[in-house]
């Protein structure tokens, strides 16, 4: 005798979870296309940093690949005096901080500066242990102008643009107590 056999399963609920996370992974998509700002993901354990293409359309240049932990020295787009920031938010990751941002500049392709506000958060895994890094890059360069514009007004004489009598004693008192 010939026999067949088989077995049917229901896979509607099955066929339902990935509608959901196909519906899930394009909203993820169009939020991205959307955005000017820049979205990463790094793995803490081997260092590795994934940007979003918003990268290369904000400073014209292909993002750092490889273990970021190895070549944080050597980041030649990072405003040298910004180092020690992007070192402490890491730092404050790598040893399971749930949040860390700082601010700091990124040089594009022609070699200007752009003010950037870096935000991190960490992901842990079951155990609680830090595993990844999510964060955004955003561009605050405006914002940081207008500000050093408005202290710079509020310091200095509209007309001789001399420094007030205010400001002209705090540099001093600051310069008298460095020596």
């Amino acid at each position: 005798k010939k026999v067949f056999y088989c077995i049917l399963t229901d896979i509607t609920e099955n066929r339902k979870i990935l509608e959901e996370l196909h519906l899930s992974l394009e909203k993820h998509r169009i939020i991205m296309e959307q955005t000017n700002d820049i979205i990463f993901e790094g793995d803490i354990e081997s260092g590795e940093v994934k940007f979003s293409n918003n990268w290369k359309n904000k400073f014209g240049y292909e993002p750092i690949s490889g273990n970021i932990f190895t070549q944080i020295k050597k980041l030649s787009h990072i405003f040298p005096d910004d180092i020690p920031a992007l070192q402490k938010i890491m730092q404050k990751v790598i040893k399971g901080v749930p949040y860390a941002e700082a601010e700091l500049r990124i040089a594009g392709a022609e070699g200007k500066y752009i003010w950037c506000r870096i935000r991190m958060t960490t992901q842990f895994d079951d155990s609680g242990k830090a595993v990844k890094a999510v964060g955004v890059i955003l561009d605050i360069d405006s914002e940081k102008r207008r500000i050093q514009e408005l202290s710079d007004r509020a310091q200095k004489d509209a007309l001789t643009k001399l420094y007030n009598k205010e400001t002209a004693v705090q540099i001093i008192q600051n310069r008298l107590e460095r020596n």
